[in-house]
């Protein structure tokens, strides 16, 4: 029995890294077929030697996992425990590092709302009334970009005060991103009419819904690259110890 589970076991390792080698071929031919469509290889090239210049970092991911793949199947086949080893080296370092961006993924997915919320409330702490006409200020571009006024909500700016020797009748409520219309009249600048013109939602709640879906699912894959190179890793040690 414990024969056959060895069998098995070794059965299961090959399936896996052909599964393994399938990936990075994928990897390989999307890298030489559709990302050079759209970006210059030059941008995303690693320099090594001249005749593998041009490839992208896709494909030298590629390459590099099926090269694992093809040594853990080759070793298994031929019970080659030297390459089994390199194999378990290799799948060991991986996994290692896979574990600790799957645990910095997590605290940063837990601590992400508190960071965010510190981070953008220091920024609209400099939001001065003299910026607010300034289309590349970070909160202007946050707040046209997302449709949103203030950190929480637009009562973020009745808290701010009128510049010195002016009336509050007389200057703009809230900077023109936070106008769902923009205003065509100098007067009409002040967009006071927050039921109509205004957008009532903070920024950093949609801020938070737009970060969490892809981080999420960051999340996710790198879980899954960590089960399946941990599987790969285990099966590996049971091929090498038979």
């Amino acid at each position: 029995q414990d024969g056959i589970r060895l069998k098995m076991a070794s059965l299961c390792f090959i399936i896996l890294n052909a599964i393994l080698a399938l990936i990075g071929l994928a990897m390989i031919i999307f890298s030489e077929s559709s990302v050079r469509g759209f970006q210059n290889p030059k941008d995303i090239q690693i320099p090594k030697l001249d005749k593998f210049k041009n490839l992208s970092l896709l494909t030298y991911v590629g390459i590099g996992i099926v090269i694992v793949a093809v040594v853990g199947i080759v070793g298994s086949l031929l019970k080659m425990k030297l390459l089994l080893f390199v194999y378990i080296v290799v799948m060991g370092v991986v996994v290692f590092a896979f574990l600790l961006l799957l645990i910095l993924s997590a605290v940063f997915l837990f601590d992400l709302d508190d960071q965010l919320d510190k981070g953008l409330q220091e920024i609209n702490k400099k939001f001065k009334r003299e910026y607010w006409n300034d289309d590349k200020n970070p909160i202007n571009l946050l707040q046209k970009n997302f449709k949103c006024c203030g950190i929480r909500n637009y009562t973020d700016y009745d808290k701010m005060p009128p510049p010195k020797d002016m009336k509050p009748e007389d200057v703009a409520k809230y900077p023109m991103t936070c106008c769902k219309t923009k205003p065509k009249s100098v007067e009409a600048q002040k967009c006071y009419t927050i039921e109509n013109n205004i957008y009532k939602g903070g920024c950093f709640k949609k801020l938070t819904e737009e970060l969490n879906g892809p981080l999420t699912v960051i999340f996710v894959v790198v879980l899954l690259v960590f089960l399946f190179s941990s599987m790969c890793l285990l099966f590996a040690i049971i091929s090498c110890a038979c």
